[in-house]
């Protein structure tokens, strides 16, 4: 029966909605800690590419 409810358009909506807020109240209790601010600058506003690495617990918040 849940199976069904999670694979309908309600139970997607409901699931997404879900995550989102998790996320979100993840990103808003979160103490964040930025290192080397000033080189991310540089890189940002540069017109190369850049490649980004964090640790694998951390993926929630890259949406971020």
């Amino acid at each position: 029966m849940l199976k069904r409810f999670f694979n309908s358009p309600l139970g997607q909506r409901l699931l997404g909605a879900l995550a989102s807020s998790y996320v979100l109240a993840a990103r808003y209790t979160s103490r964040w800690d930025y290192v080397h601010r000033e080189r991310i600058a540089t890189i940002q506003a540069s017109q190369t590419g850049a490649i980004l690495c964090f640790w694998h617990n951390r993926m929630l918040g890259m949406p971020t």
